[in-house]
């Protein structure tokens, strides 16, 4: 006795079969669609919305504590001449602790603020770059010492603080606020360079070695290039021109800039 053939499937039911297959293919990718978007707005848009805001409420905790603002805002703090006294950054500094205040007059041109946010310790993106926005170069020097003061902050994406650093040009103020000294720098050079070529941050900036001994006071200011890619490293070198008292009032590269919202 032979065994029963089963019935062979017919045209209609294989041609079922198939458009139930490229449904589920087409709703799994709808579905995958949906969370790029998601994903995409959530990185470019929300990412920078709470950032922005916790850097700010981190630079309110700032002035509130270690580094308040200036005591006399209405005066222009004159400059001071000799080598810049470096005393308020004495001592260890641990990953997160606050450094200094950096202003960029240039990124509050469109609204007349004083641009600022704090610096911290390190550049971790967790833990610094992420949450509270500009972040400083641990082998690097302090602000007003000889040699190199290097920061590092986004330029998309949580509050992207440097989105605009391709606005300076040489001669613009870069300001560092220390809890009793202003060091005003002024822009000297701008570079686009590759991720390892780190000698943007030597004391001696361009010193492959890293040996030469240094004798001017550096500021640099890094972050990534282009902003969709970010395959290169956007590089922006200053140098201190004077530094003055808080105690007298603000550089007069600041006076006139109307505060910056805290939060």
């Amino acid at each position: 006795m032979t065994a029963p053939v089963p019935p062979a499937s017919s045209p209609r039911t294989r041609r079922s079969a198939g458009r139930a297959l490229a449904g589920l293919v087409g709703e799994l990718l709808m579905i995958g669609g949906a969370f790029a978007i998601g994903f995409v707005v959530w990185q470019m848009w929300w990412t920078d919305f709470q950032g922005e805001r916790d850097q700010l409420e981190a630079l309110a905790d700032l002035r509130g504590g270690a580094i308040a603002a200036a005591a006399a805002p209405d005066a222009v703090a004159p400059p001071q001449d000799g080598a810049a006294p470096t005393d308020d950054f004495a001592g260890d500094f641990a990953q997160g602790d606050p450094i200094a205040v950096l202003h960029v007059p240039v990124f509050g041109r469109e609204d007349g603020t004083d641009w600022q946010r704090g610096v911290y310790e390190g550049v971790s993106w967790a833990d610094v770059l992420n949450t509270l926005g500009v972040g400083h170069y641990p082998d690097t020097q302090m602000p007003g010492e000889p040699g190199n003061f290097g920061v590092a902050a986004h330029r998309t994406t949580y509050g992207k603080p440097f989105a605009n650093i391709d606005w300076l040009v040489e001669g613009d103020p870069i300001v560092v606020e220390s809890e009793r000294y202003w060091y005003v720098y002024e822009v000297s050079d701008v570079q686009i360079l590759l991720p390892w070529e780190t000698e943007a941050l030597a004391p001696v900036p361009g010193d492959r070695t890293w040996q030469e001994k240094p004798s001017a006071s550096i500021v640099t200011l890094t972050s990534c290039h282009p902003k969709t890619f970010s395959t290169h490293r956007y590089v922006v070198h200053g140098e201190l021109q004077y530094w003055a008292l808080k105690s007298e009032g603000v550089p007069a590269e600041l006076a006139g800039l109307a505060p910056q919202e805290a939060a």
